[in-house]
């Protein structure tokens, strides 16, 4: 069975506000990474794709700023290398 998660349950399970996250996850985007998303597309990913796995790194830059004491809307994001490597797709 395929389970799908959205940027709201993400962020709500992080407890980071959606809006911060869906900032990350666009300047993310912005940066070369996310290919997979269409712009102005839905946030929707499988659990466990690669996708899944992307948008936990941008969520876990986005902890790691809050935990540094810097407010996450305060600055662009520290995104890890490996988050911008374009990663295969479902076929």
């Amino acid at each position: 069975m395929t389970v799908t998660v959205t940027i709201a349950d993400m962020a709500r399970a992080a407890g980071v506000p959606e809006k911060i996250f869906r900032r990350y996850l666009r300047r993310a985007e912005e940066r070369g990474g996310m290919n997979w998303h269409r712009r102005y597309g839905p946030w929707n990913v499988v659990i466990g794709s690669p996708e899944h796995a992307e948008m936990s790194d941008v969520l876990i830059q986005v902890l790691l700023r809050k935990k540094r004491g810097r407010r996450p809307e305060s600055a662009p994001p520290v995104l890890l290398e490996e988050s911008l490597e374009p990663r295969p797709g479902p076929r």
